[in-house]
């Protein structure tokens, strides 16, 4: 079985086709630099287990995205220490373990989707120790439930989101779908459904920068139902909506001790956040150290808890707290008396209370006073939900209860705002919208133009050739066909670029390993009883083949013509089996003898052996030699003919044993014995 690969033309270093060895991949990327593995579709079974792959630097990528699932049973899948990793396009289902433990070296996500089960520890998904860093780009990661922290991902290390969907993550700890204590940065992602003690969707310990980015339905028993965070943070153009924590229903923050830190939001939104205690929207806890607190152009809408609605403080220590053009509807404490601040000790006041400071242009309801700020205005729909969030109108100036101007919106009216929506200019795009139609844009803004529509079945071109394998198929669009794959199904053998249409074969009936040229058939593979030669002329006798080549035998002197040879399998009638006759025209003459230039006329030839001329001789008796005798000697002028004569060979004497030492004297193999 054919196990694995190396074809140089692709940018891979290892191809694993179907049914193939992903350890065998793995292991050939020791020691070898920056190296590829690609996936053929399939379901790949694979655990590391107890060992660590130590100093690679491999890419483990599908050869078409989201086709190739890598499953492990019961054992971390794949172990990493000081490796860069990168899996691109692949399905992990960890069953019950980790999908990537790293200790140092760095892990990245690329287009990646998971489903992990529950399990002990931290991090289901990846998790990074000894300053491991973790990228997690265009993927997705479901139902991942850790007794610990980091429902799906644990990371010491620097943390990078981008355009991610992170759903169903718990933890007994800290951040049901993420902790990160080393620095976390989220754009454009989507966070939903994430339960823990802390951090229902998020735990940063090291400052953070989120972007764009909505987190639906989190929830926390102890601190922060969205986020709970330390150090410098930022959060802009988000929404966080449904939240429910203990305290600070959507964000938990503080300074990091003994620190001057900076807590920025900007045209961030609070929907439906509550908390048992303080900070229905935001509970920022007074601590050592210095902070700086800015709201701008935020809305709360629909927050509600036992005290401190939108931010718990105390500015005793020098800290700074900014809020500027806020839009607040329905806002209330359990009580049904407002307060926006914990400050100082003192409690809540009213809202022209000597209790704010650094706090204007808040919007309200038209027709409405700052003193009933708390209630629903008429005509002003309270969504229910986070779905749809156009029901919060887009209106101008004149109607200041709408969100307004520079806040967040729905330009395009499809429902969906910040993390949601990738393309505020289609209201056909937003994260998780159909992308089913082959028309050349991302609806469901995961970074894949059509990845699930098709209107084309396109076949594996695994050699390159331009013609497609039959049995691996995927569909897409024409426009955009996948890589190394094509359009036909017209390759028999996809591992051969010379071999598309397959080859003649020859039926070999009498199993002698000659086949029939007069029954054949042009297929892939060799079909039992076929050979792939037509060498046989009688494919029903054994030892017939691959028959004889015959000579013309017209003097039946047994010496055949070569210029007459024939190929038969029975030999011809007038036939012999050589080629050796000169002249077939007389039985008289077959090879010719061979002749030596007698330049001095005494009946022995001169020159080197075989340097002579054959010639002719008659069958059966040598041809005489005539010569002329000498004008001086006897019979003069007369001319007599004498058989030539031959020369006797003298038997080869022994060579008598040399004795002694021997000296080679300049010759390779020692003395030549002198003659006697």
């Amino acid at each position: 079985m054919l196990i694995a690969l190396v074809m140089p033309a692709w940018s891979a270093d290892f191809v694993v086709p179907r049914d193939g060895s992903l350890a065998e991949g793995l292991a050939a990327a020791a020691g070898q630099g920056s190296f590829e593995i690609v996936l053929d579709p399939g379901v790949y079974l694979y655990a590391t287990g107890g060992t660590a792959h130590t100093g690679l630097d491999v890419t483990i990528r599908a050869l078409v995205p989201n086709t190739v699932t890598l499953e492990a049973d019961g054992a971390d899948m794949l172990r990493m220490s000081g490796s860069s990793l990168v899996l691109e396009g692949v399905d992990l289902d960890c069953q019950g373990a980790r999908c990537v433990d790293a200790v140092g070296g760095s892990v990245e996500l690329r287009g990646v989707r998971s489903l992990a089960r529950s399990g002990s520890g931290n991090g289901g998904v990846i998790r990074g120790t000894g300053g491991a860093t973790v990228t997690l780009t265009r993927s997705t990661l479901l139902a991942s439930d850790q007794s610990g922290s980091g429902g799906h991902i644990d990371v010491d290390g620097a943390l990078v989101v981008t355009g991610s969907h992170l759903e169903l993550g718990g933890a007994g700890s800290d951040g049901g779908a993420v902790r990160a204590t080393g620095g976390l940065t989220m754009t454009r992602s989507l966070v939903t459904d994430g339960t823990a003690n802390n951090g229902g969707a998020l735990a940063f310990s090291s400052g953070a920068t989120i972007a764009d980015s909505t987190f639906l339905r989190n929830a926390a028993t102890n601190a922060g139902g969205a986020i709970r965070g330390v150090g410098t943070a930022r959060i802009d153009r988000s929404v966080l909506c449904e939240s429910n924590g203990g305290s600070g229903g959507a964000v938990w923050w503080q300074n990091a001790a003994n620190t001057t830190n900076t807590f920025d939001v900007n045209h961030t939104m609070f929907l439906h956040s509550e908390s048992a205690t303080v900070g229905g929207g935001a509970r920022i806890p007074d601590t050592s150290g210095t902070k700086t607190i800015r709201f701008i152009r935020p809305s709360f809408i629909d927050t509600l808890s036992n005290d401190g609605i939108l931010i718990d403080s105390d500015t005793s220590s020098g800290d700074s707290i900014l809020v500027q053009d806020a839009l607040i509807l329905h806002t209330a404490q359990h009580s049904g008396t407002a307060a926006f601040f914990w400050r100082d000790g003192q409690g809540s006041g009213t809202i022209d209370g000597a209790d704010y400071w650094d706090w204007y242009n808040l919007y309200y309801p038209v027709g409405f006073s700052r003193s009933d700020y708390q209630e629903d205005a008429p005509g002003f729909a309270i969504p229910s939900g986070c779905d749809p969030l156009d029901a919060i109108p887009d209106g101008s100036t004149a109607n200041r209860g709408a969100v307004h101007s520079g806040g967040i919106h729905d330009a395009d009216s499809d429902l969906r705002v910040a993390g949601l929506d990738c393309d505020e200019g289609r209201a056909d795009t937003w994260r998780g919208a159909p992308d089913t139609t082959c028309d050349g844009v991302d609806q469901d803004c995961d970074g894949r133009v059509d990845d699930d529509a098709s209107d084309t079945v396109f076949y594996r071109d695994f050699d390159e050739d331009g013609a497609g394998d039959p049995g691996v198929s995927v569909a897409g669009c024409a426009s955009s066909p996948p890589d190394y794959y094509v359009a036909n199904a017209d390759d028999c053998d996809d591992t051969d670029p010379l071999n598309q249409t397959g080859r003649t074969w020859y039926r070999d009936a009498d199993g002698d390993g000659h086949g029939d040229p007069g029954e054949n058939v042009d297929q892939c593979g060799q079909p039992n009883g076929y050979v792939d030669n037509a060498d046989d002329c009688d494919d029903t006798v054994f030892d017939t083949s691959p028959g004889g080549t015959w000579y013309d035998d017209l003097d039946a002197d047994g010496y055949g013509d070569p210029a007459t040879a024939v190929v038969d399998c029975v030999q011809p009638l007038g036939t012999v089996d050589n080629g050796d006759d000169c002249d077939d025209t007389t039985g008289a003459v077959t090879t010719g003898d061979l002749y030596y230039a007698d330049l001095d006329g005494d009946g022995y030839g001169t020159g080197p052996r075989g340097a002579g001329l054959r010639a002719p001789r008659e069958h059966g008796r040598q041809r005489p030699r005539l010569r002329r005798r000498r004008p001086d000697g006897p019979g003069h002028g007369r001319v007599r003919a004498r058989p030539r004569r031959r020369r006797l060979r003298r038997p080869r004497r022994e060579r008598p044993a040399l004795r002694g030492r021997c000296h080679a004297r300049g010759r390779r193999f020692g003395l030549r014995r002198q003659r006697p």
